[in-house]
């Protein structure tokens, strides 16, 4: 990917890939304390499956997204290091 897009457009990536990952973590502890809520009002399994499913969604969503973050972060590491490995002219 890091050679498919320049450096400003990986920069702007990365960004944008943040900022869903923080909302998509807003929007889990919201849903976990919803879930919370309903289960002491004694809701229907249909209406729990479905909060339960939406949670697991963006568990899901969270854990794709910190992994493309590591991901893209993985070859600007490796290169820093080859740069401060090498001898400065």
């Amino acid at each position: 990917l890091p050679r498919v897009l320049g450096r400003p457009r990986l920069l702007e990536l990365r960004e944008a890939l943040a900022t869903h990952l923080k909302w998509a973590q807003k929007r889990a502890g919201w849903v976990a304390e919803q879930q919370e809520y309903w289960r002491a009002q004694n809701i229907p399994l249909v209406q729990a499956k479905i909060i339960e499913h939406g949670l697991a969604c963006l568990k899901a969503e969270i854990a794709w997204l910190e992994q493309f973050l590591q991901d893209l972060d993985a070859p600007e590491a490796r290169q820093l290091k080859q740069e401060l490995r090498s001898p400065v002219s």
